[in-house]
């Protein structure tokens, strides 16, 4: 795929209402893997939750998809460039490049 680390890729669709989607997941293969992009998405199923009782509309829309439907899809995209050895690169919005060091990263997921 050539992505590099720190970025991630926007998916997005339009339901039968007309209003479009738009979630942003980082791929979980590697560059070593050519023709595929692979995903862990986990979905979120309407009427579980009481505060989200519509569930994860990309989730469940993701879910629906059969072999051979098509999604749109756009990137990379991401303001952080891993460099290695604890190196990496931010652009932030109206600020040049900055150059940083670090020890330690935190991962959410």
């Amino acid at each position: 795929l050539g992505l590099p680390i720190g970025k991630y890729i926007s998916l997005r669709f339009q339901d039968e209402d007309g209003k479009r989607h738009q979630r942003s997941y980082t791929p979980v293969t590697g560059d070593e893997t050519c023709g595929k992009v692979s995903f862990v998405i986990k979905v979120y199923k309407a009427g579980v939750h009481p505060k989200f009782p519509d569930g994860g509309k990309m989730s469940q829309h993701l879910d629906s998809l059969s072999i051979g439907d098509t999604i749109e899809m756009k990137g990379p995209k991401g303001h952080l460039n891993y460099l290695g050895r604890g190196k990496f690169t931010v652009k932030l919005m109206r600020k040049p490049l900055e150059t940083r060091k670090a020890k330690h990263f935190g991962m959410i997921a």
